[in-house]
């Protein structure tokens, strides 16, 4: 996927030079390596909402899930303060 918006970028950068060419050849480098950022931020972003939504998913919260635990975890904890 990463690829992919990679290739629009570079897409997007030959087309913006088609419509207002550069001035002078740094001009068009900074092009590229504006679209190489952007690409390398877009990855991390991305990268960034898949962990935060695969922990989101992780977390079991409803009551199903509470009633799922195994029977030694919902007995008390015996108390030595009764010795």
């Amino acid at each position: 996927m990463l690829v992919l918006v990679a290739a629009v970028g570079l897409v997007i950068v030959a087309a913006t030079d088609q419509i207002a060419p550069a001035t002078s050849e740094r001009v068009a480098q900074l092009r590229i390596w504006l679209v190489a950022r952007a690409s390398g931020i877009t990855a991390y972003l991305l990268l960034t909402a898949q962990v935060v939504l695969g922990l989101l998913l992780s977390v079991e919260s409803d009551a199903s899930s509470r009633s799922r635990r195994s029977p030694i975890s919902r007995q008390p904890a015996a108390s030595h303060a009764s010795r």
